[in-house]
Order: C-alpha cells, then structure tokens, then sequence
C-alpha cells in the first residue's frame, strides 16, 4: 500500500474526520425549527455524513486501482500474484464480524423485500427513519472503521470524541433538571422530571450515556495512574498541572454522565450501567489478575441481584415512583405502567411471529403488522390512540421485523463481536490494552443489557458498531494483510514515566521489563508511524515482516505498467466512481430536502393553531381565514419539498395534517355569513381534502387513519353541506370506517365512530332505520369488550337504547320500553362515569328519563342540578333557556315530594 502518497493521506484524513464528526455531532445535534426535532434530524446528519465517506472511499479506490489490478491480474511487467485466494482467505478469518455484519445485512435486505410495505421498510418510518437505509449506513461506517482504524492515536481520538460528545448532552440533562432549560418545549414536557436532553427522551439519554461512561472509566484510571507512577523530578511544572487537570476533567465528565443516567430516571439503561460497570472491573481484574477487584466485582453482582430480587419481591409496592433513586429499585409489571407495556408486547409477539415466521413483518412496518394482534389491555395503561411501532426490546424487534433468520444472524454478530472482544481482551499485555479492551466490552454488554428493555435509536447503534469495529483494527492490524495479535509490540506505553533520554520507555507491567532503564523494546527502532500502528510493524504473509513503501506512488506510472485489460478496468471503475457519486449526490439533497420539509410542516402546525383560535371570534373570522391559508401553503410545500424520487413513500402525517386543516378550512368557512360563496368555496376545500387522504391511502394502505379520515370527511360533508343530509356519502362513510377496522381490529375509536355514522344513517335512512341501529349496537359491543373504560362507547350505547325503548313504546310494548330506558340510563351513567366527550349534554336528559320514565323525582333532580351547574360554567350551551327552565323545574317538583335531598354538591 503507497502509504507514502499524500492523496491517499487526504483521503485517509478525510474518512477520519467523517466518522469522529459523526461520533460528536449524533449525540449533540437537534434541531427546533422542524417538527421531528431529534431523531431524524440525528440520522440525516449521519446518513449523509457516511455517503460523504462513501465517495471519498471511491476515490481512493479508484486512485488505488491501478497498483491492486497489477498486483491481482499482472502488469506488462510481472505475471498476477498467485498469493490473492490465499490472502483473501487470511483476512477473512481475522475479521469474521465483517462476515457475520454482510450476512446480517443481507438478511435485513431479504426482509425489507418481503416486507408487508417494502418502501417503508427501506426507507424508514416518519417517526425513526430506521429502516434498511439507516441499518446500511451503520454498516458501511463499520466496514470503514474496521479497514481504515490503524494507530492508536487514530483509536484514542475515537474515544476522545465519545467522551467529548458525552459531556454536553449530560450537562445539558443538569440545567433540565434543576429548571435551567433554556427552551420551551412545544409539547409541555417537564423535562425537570425525567431529562430527555438532546435526545428527545430519558430513556435514550441513559442509554447513550451509559456506553460512554467505560470509556470515561478507561481515561481516568490511566490518567490517575500516571499521576501516581510520576516521577516528579523528571517532569516538568507544567507537566504536573496537565496530568492533574486531565484527571479532574474526566473525573467531572463521570459525575456529569451519572447524574444524567440518575436524572433520566430510566431504569432499563440503569441496569445496563450496572452491568457495564460490573464487567468493567470484572474483566480488568481477570486480565491483570487483581484479586481484590475480581473479588468486589463480584461481590457488586451479588449485591446487586440481592437489591433487586428484595425490592421487587418482599419490598415491591403498588406504584413506582415517577422519580427519584427508589424508581430504579422497581422494575416489575404490577408496579410500574411502562413495565407492564412491555410484558403486555412481549406476551403478544409470539401471534407476530407465527403469522411471518421466517423474515418477518418487515424492518419500520411493526406497527401495521402489530394491529391484528394488538393487546386490549394495553389501552388500560397507555393512551387510547398509542400504537406501538417496537417493544421495547431490542432482540424481540429483530425478531419481529426479520423473523428467525434475521435474529439468528444478529444473535450471531453480536455473539462474534463478544468472542473478538474476549479475545482482544485476553491477549491484552500492558495495562493500557486491558483498560481500554475492558471498555469496549463493558460498553457492548451495557448496551446489551439495556436493549433487553429498550429501543435501538441512532446513537446508541452509532456507538454499538463504532465499538464492534474497534476490535477488528486491534486483531486484525487495521488494514494488514495478515492478522497481526493483539499481543504484538505496541511501541511506547503512554503510561510509563517520561525519559528525557531513552527515546522509548519500558512498558508500565513489571512483567515485561526489569525497570525504567530496560532496554528498550524491539518495535523502537521503527519508524514512528509504524511504532504507532495498532499492533505494530505488520507480520507479511510467510512471517515476514511487511513494510509499508516508501516510493512516492503514481496513478499514471502504475496505469501505464498495465495490461490492456487492467486498463479497461480502471476506465470502468471510473465510469462506475462517477455514476456512485451522482447517486450519492441526489441521496444527499434528498435527506436534507427530508429536513426541509418537517421545518415547512412545523411552520404549518404552528400557522394552523393560530387560525383554529383566530377563527373562535367573529371580530377576528377573516384573520383566521387567510392564516389557513397560509398554513395550507405551507403544507403543500412541505410535501413538495421531500424526496423527489418515485419510490419513497409520502409523509403520512404530513397528509393528515393537511386534509385535517382543509376541513377545519372548510368549516370555517362555513362560519362566514358575509360569504354568499360559502357553501360552494367549502365544498371545494372538502373535495381537495378528498384527494389528499386517498393519495396518502393508496401510498401507504396498510395505515388505518387514512381510511378512518376519509370517513370522518364523507360522514362531516354529508350532515353539514348537505339538506337534507345525503345517505350516499353516509354509506360511503361507513364503507371506509369498516376498511379502518379491518386495519385495526384492536382500536374501539374506530368501532365507535363507524357506530355513530349507522346512527346517523339509522336517523336519515328511515326506511332501513332499525337495521342501522342494530348494527351500531354490534360496533358498540365490540368496542366495549374491547375497551370497557370508553366513556363514549356507553354514550352512544344510551342514544341506541333510547331509540329501541322509543319503538317499544311505539309498539305498545311499555315492559319492553322499561327495560331499554334501564339500559339506557346504565350506559349514560357509564359515559358520566368515564368521562365521555361532550358528557355535560347528557345531564338533561337523563334528568328527563328518570322524571318520565322511570318515575324517579331523587336522581332526576340530582342530574337536573348537574345540568345547571354546567350551564353556569357554560359548559352546557343553552342559549334560549329552555333547559335552565326545564331542569329548574325538575328540581322544584323533587323537593315538593319531600322525599330527595334539598340540596346538592
């Protein structure tokens, strides 16, 4: 290899500066001028960071190709070498993770092409973007750090970076925590509870704090130990200040990162902590053979099982606290919400697995494969709406999203990076070696651990590979053709004491030399580069020792010594280099143009929130008007400003959004009695919102809200711009509510609102009338053995139970008529009970049937009371009276009885 060639050193530098900008920036960076703000945002920078690294990894190979073609299919000079099958296979066998993270990959390729929506899946979701695309950038920067990684100084500068990275993003967490956020988060989040900091959520603030603390673990026990093996009359002052400073500083570092693991209040990432600390020193103490550490690491294990096992057992309580060190003691579902979500998902994967058993739903499309089997009880514990795109672990993902073959391929790379890392670790010679070996392996079983609890986002997988390539440099001597061990000279030990004279002092393990005046190693008298690389001078194929060229390589010397042949190849590899980096351009402006969009889409929300407020008042209707106008502009840009190639799916939400604020348009215009053109100018916005929602349907149809919204919008057209209201786009409703269910068998809200659009058809389409109650009744039942805890289920129920007690009196039939104004009364007390939407409406009539009905004076003037009540606090619209009136007198004819209460809270 031309080592000596300074392009070849720009390009070098340039790959280098690629992946530590990447190691800072992912954990920093987050942007609030758009919408996602976090995560995508992380993943943009990191994508189009890596397809930087890309072409300039092209380059290389295109300057480099002349000298690698003579070497592999001869120059007019010399014959090909016949050493290439055989060197192939050496290096194949000092880096099998590079196998087992190609097969892996191909495994989730085979996955996103079997997906249940393969777009999706390459692509990634709105929400994470951690699709097949991401899942190769992680890849491809792996494979460039395992070739290009060569020195030491090239691995101590990565490890700067993480720690670096690490600092700001934890201080950020304290100023969270004691009040000192600097921003106003649009969603209300009290990040002085759990600190989300620059990752947008505790629990991804831990987890990527806690990888970095070994790291930061490994600087300061070298920094101490070089403070205490210093010989003071052989150093400098300013030598002293240095050493004792540096100390401080990652002394200061570690009390930042724990105190923000401490403040996120996450206790999955606590526990990986744990174990990245336990085998820390567990594996410092085996490999330096310190009895005492190896007996506190396992006393801490022990320990450690002794406190959970109590707190969760004889200690457990009935709640976990929200905050605070006692959250970290509780883990088990009876105790806490968030455990139970994830025993519920856990519990319900085995449905996923058997229906896509060998490659699975697919990577990003979880949350479409999960609706069939979606856990009831899960709307008990989270929000009614939530629908879970992972589960909260990170094993059982892969298993999810690429079946049996897909996690045996991963089980098999991390199992693989674990062996590299005990064998990096036990052939390991000086301190330095086993401090940082230990990092990395404490660092990847702390991710581990923490992922059997939690989600893999951008910079805990940044790290993960990052610390998965390491090793490779270290056993497999960066770019060597052989293996060279981990054993081998590594040049000067930076923790032996500084010789003015000797230019190479001895190792700091007293069992590789006598004492500071040794002689000094054999690696010495290597050039300072080669002293520097990791695992030193380089052993050749026959164990010979290989030494990089010192004539200045030439591209055009090393094309002119070809073969016609090689030259054509040369010619195609530049063909190819020119079409890669087009490519890798228009990916470039794509992910940017995917930020650019969000930032048109926040500018949008935040527009259209402004109107719905602005329009509440007749003084200020117009105001509002042109802000929806101005809003509607700005989500059209929004999806006009992503991707422009064919085969990436639209923004979902993007067209939620702008449909929703179409309607909310329409209506008010609708409001605008200065309008003659109302009625028409809102028929058009509802018809643009038509086509809206059916783009979005057919781009991604496995989304049941796009269903779900298009029969919102037919069942809002059909009562309000139409008089009589039309059973046409009713029916049509209905149609589009079934697809929504047949989506999303689990959610109640759907079943609810297809039943309120067959009440509507039950109370226009009168010649059907009892056949659309009866199935409004079906859709009720279904939703609330699905969800017993829906108030507006038992609200809707009430409306159908007081038509059938309507018909029965009609009928004759008043025993009939009794027991449905029973059932009806027992529903609306239900939908009291749970709160339903617009509940205050129900007071008076309740009121009513219970005077009426059930000859019941007491309840009827208690509900009489509750509807005055709300009318006062103008919960209740009355604008005529006529209920005030109404329920006034309801509760002056039970206090005539004598038998109800006078009064009422």
């Amino acid at each position: 290899m031309p080592r000596s060639s300074s392009l070849v050193r720009l390009l070098d530098g340039l790959l280098e500066l690629g992946w530590l900008f990447i190691l800072v920036g992912v954990p920093i960076f987050f942007n609030l001028r758009d919408y996602r703000t976090f995560e995508p945002d992380k993943i943009v920078l990191m994508r189009n960071t890596v397809l930087f690294m890309v072409v300039v990894l092209m380059i290389k190979g295109l300057y480099l190709a002349p000298i690698n073609f003579g070497r592999w299919f001869g120059t007019q000079e010399a014959p090909p070498s016949g050493k290439l099958l055989e060197d192939t296979r050496l290096a194949l066998r000092q880096r099998p993770i590079f196998i087992a993270a190609l097969v892996f990959g191909f495994v989730y390729i085979l996955a996103t092409i079997t997906s249940i929506a393969p777009r999706i899946s390459f692509w990634g979701s709105f929400d994470r973007l951690e699709g097949t695309y991401t899942y190769l950038t992680y890849i491809t920067l792996f494979l460039i750090l395992g070739s290009h990684v060569r020195s030491w100084n090239q691995v101590e500068r990565i490890v700067s970076v993480i720690i670096l990275a690490s600092v700001p993003v934890a201080a950020y967490s304290w100023l969270q925590h004691f009040h000192n956020d600097p921003f106003v988060w649009a969603d209300g989040s009290q990040t002085a509870l759990r600190t989300p900091s620059t990752m947008g959520n505790p629990i991804f603030l831990a987890a990527g704090l806690l990888m970095a603390v070994p790291f930061t673990l490994y600087r300061l026990a070298l920094s101490v130990l070089r403070l205490i093996k210093m010989d003071l009359q052989d150093i400098t002052g300013s030598e002293q200040l240095w050493g004792a400073l540096a100390t401080v500083g990652y002394l200061v570092a570690l009390c930042l990162q724990l105190g923000g693991i401490g403040f996120s209040g996450s206790r999955g990432p606590a526990l990986g902590l744990l174990a990245a600390l336990v085998v820390f020193g567990f594996a410092v103490a085996l490999a330096r053979h310190i009895t005492w550490l190896t007996r506190l690491s396992v006393a801490a294990a022990v320990l450690l099982a002794l406190v959970f096992g109590a707190t969760n057992t004889v200690l457990q309580t009935s709640n976990t606290p929200g905050a605070g060190f006692s959250r970290f003691l509780h883990l088990l579902p009876s105790e806490s919400g968030t455990s139970e979500v994830r025993s519920l998902l856990w519990k319900s994967a085995p449905g996923l697995v058997a229906q896509h058993p060998i490659l699975g739903c697919g990577p990003e499309v979880l949350i479409f494969c999960w609706y069939p089997h979606y856990p009831a009880a899960l709307r008990t514990v989270e929000l009614a709406n939530a629908a879970p795109d992972r589960s909260h672990d990170e094993e059982i993902d892969i298993l999810l999203t690429t079946g049996i073959v897909g996690e045996i391929s991963y089980l098999a790379l991390l199992v693989t990076a674990g062996w590299t890392m005990v064998r990096l670790l036990r052939r390991a010679r000086g301190l330095r070696e086993v401090l940082l070996a230990s990092a990395l392996f404490g660092a990847f079983i702390g991710h581990i651990v923490e992922g059997a609890t939690g989600i893999a986002f951008s910079d805990t997988l940044l790290l993960l590979w990052t610390i998965m390539a390491l090793p490779v440099a270290f056993m497999a001597g960066g770019t060597a053709e052989v293996a060279t061990l981990f054993a081998g000279p590594l040049g000067t030990d930076p923790m032996a004491p500084p010789a003015p004279v000797a230019p190479v002092t001895p190792p700091l393990d007293p069992r590789q030399s006598a004492g500071r005046t040794g002689r000094p190693p054999s690696g010495a008298r290597a050039s300072a580069r080669e002293r520097n690389r990791v695992g030193g001078p380089r052993p050749g194929p026959r164990g010979t020792t290989f030494v990089p060229r010192a004539d200045r390589y030439s591209f055009s010397r090393a094309l002119g010594k070809l073969k016609t042949a090689g030259v054509a190849l040369v010619a195609l590899c530049a063909v190819g280099v020119a079409a890669g980096t087009i490519l890798a351009v228009t990916i470039f402006v794509g992910n940017i143009q995917l930020i650019a969009a969000d930032a048109d889409f926040r500018f949008a929300v935040d527009v259209e929130t402004s109107a719905n407020q602005l329009v509440t008042q007749q003084n200020t209707l117009q105001e509002g008007l042109s802000y929806y106008q101005i809003s509607l502009n700005s989500y059209q840009a929004a999806l006009s400003a992503g991707p422009s190639w064919d085969w990436q799916p639209p923004a979902d939400l993007y067209s939620l959004y702008y449909g929703k604020t179409l309607l909310e348009y329409a209506a008010a215009i609708m409001v605008d009695k200065t309008n003659p053109n109302a009625k028409v100018q809102a028929t058009g916005a509802v018809q643009q919102a038509l086509a809206v929602f059916t783009t979005a349907m057919h781009a991604n149809p496995l989304n049941p809200d796009h269903p779900r919204n298009i029969a919102k919008l037919y069942n809002w057209w059909a009562t309000t711009l139409s008089s009589p209201p039309d059973t046409a786009k009713l029916k049509l409703a209905a149609a589009f509510d079934a697809k929504a269910s047949s989506l999303a068998p689990h959610n109640a809200d759907i079943l609810d609102e297809w039943a309120q659009n067959d009440l509507a058809l039950g109370q226009y389409d009168t010649a059907h009338s009892r056949a659309w109650y009866a199935d409004a009744q079906t859709r009720l039942l279904a939703a609330e053995a699905l969800f017993p805890e829906d108030g507006a289920v038992y609200r809707d129920l009430g409306s159908v139970y007081g038509q059938y007690a309507i018909w029965a009196e009609q009928a004759g039939k008043k025993t009939a008529a009794l027991k449905e104004y029973r059932l009806q009364v027992k529903a609306w007390l239900g939908a009291l009970e749970y709160g339903a939407p617009g509940y205050p409406k129900i007071y008076a009539p309740l009121a009513n049937i219970y005077a009426l009905k059930l000859n019941d004076p007491c309840n009827a003037a208690l509900n009489a009371h509750f509807a005055l009540v709300n009318i006062a606090s103008g919960s209740l619209s009355d604008p005529n009276g006529a209920i005030k009136a109404q329920m006034t007198q309801l509760t002056q004819a039970a206090a005539a009885t004598g038998k109800c209460p006078t009064k009422y809270p």
